[in-house]
């Protein structure tokens, strides 16, 4: 079977896939009940990030064995995932504390770099290692509203699709195609209005996806800079967000709804005008990342530069709202 045939069967798998788990949960009552941190108001099935799991792990399964590639490290990232995704797992059905969590993403993030590329220096294995706890946890971070964590999957993962062709990882090419496709078969169901949530399950499991396909293509010869570049709405939100709660001296471990796109739902915005705005921010970053690996030395201050602009165009823009809810909120008073 050609590795083309693959990116479709997972699109299938997760869409039918979550269709069935989106059955099994509502006659379960296995739902996402709204609590006052909440960006939803109605009872959700959250379970979805099962099926694209298991879509995502089956398309690389049938890609590694179709293609000739380096069928290895696509079993190892794929080990990686399945731990993220377990961890996801336990955490939806139980609520596990947040130690035991972090102590799961921990093995998550270890897995690929112990298995796979062990050759790199311990520095260089420790930094990767916290960039896909970060990325895993930043991702989770931002599944909080219909469509914006699955759109910007989809994207992200085309993104380093095409990084991957331009510095022909094969391997590398086709689990980004395939997670795509499988981000893609939930988002049917995630669309806004969403009728499914994936849960910590999808969630811990695209962030680390994502997380370890941006080092495979940066591996492989791609710029960091470009990958970092195709990632950076989610990194942005969350460590903007970070630096804030720093800033005021929060407890950072403690749940709250203080990111933009939290601030943006509190506003009144809709969640597809919210996921819409992440989805072109995405985009744009897409097109950023990959002019950079193509920019001359004088040009890449000026993408620098630009890269910033998407993530302070929506801080001006949620400041802006927030300030007319208060004076609406006044006048009503008033």
């Amino acid at each position: 079977m050609i590795p083309a045939v693959w990116p479709p069967v997972s699109f299938a798998l997760s869409a039918c896939g979550t269709r069935v788990l989106w059955r099994y949960a509502t006659s379960r009552g296995l739902y996402d009940r709204p609590n006052d941190r909440s960006s939803h108001t109605v009872l959700t099935p959250r379970l979805g990030g099962i099926a694209v799991a298991v879509a995502t792990l089956v398309g690389w399964t049938g890609v590694t064995a179709s293609a000739d590639t380096a069928v290895a490290p696509a079993m190892h990232i794929a080990l990686g995932g399945a731990v993220a995704a377990l961890v996801g797992l336990v955490d939806d059905l139980r609520d596990v504390s947040p130690p035991v969590k972090l102590a799961g993403e921990i093995l998550a993030a270890s897995v690929p770099l112990l298995l796979w590329y062990p050759a790199l220096t311990f520095v260089a294995q420790l930094i990767v290692a916290v960039w896909l706890l970060s990325y895993l946890n930043f991702f989770n971070f931002m599944d909080g509203s219909d469509g914006l964590a699955g759109g910007v999957a989809v994207l992200t993962a085309l993104g380093l699709w095409v990084l991957a062709i331009e510095v022909r990882a094969e391997s590398a090419q086709w689990m980004a195609l395939v997670t795509a496709a499988a981000a893609a078969g939930f988002l049917v169901f995630n669309f806004p209005p969403a009728s499914m949530f994936m849960g910590d399950t999808g969630s811990l499991f695209l962030g680390y996806t994502l997380g370890v396909l941006a080092v495979a293509v940066w591996l492989a010869g791609a710029s960091i800079v470009s990958t970092g570049l195709i990632l950076s709405p989610f990194i942005f939100d969350a460590g903007f967000t970070l630096a804030v709660r720093v800033s005021n001296r929060e407890a950072i471990w403690r749940a709250h709804r203080s990111h933009l796109y939290q601030r943006l739902l509190r506003s009144g915005a809709s969640h597809l005008r919210v996921a819409a705005l992440y989805w072109c921010w995405s985009f744009v970053s897409i097109v950023l990342g990959y002019a950079w690996s193509h920019s001359s030395i004088q040009a890449r201050p000026w993408l620098a530069l630009l890269s910033l602009i998407p993530g302070s165009v929506l801080f001006v823009y949620v400041r802006r709202r927030e300030r007319q809810t208060v004076q609406q909120g006044a006048i009503e008073v008033g």
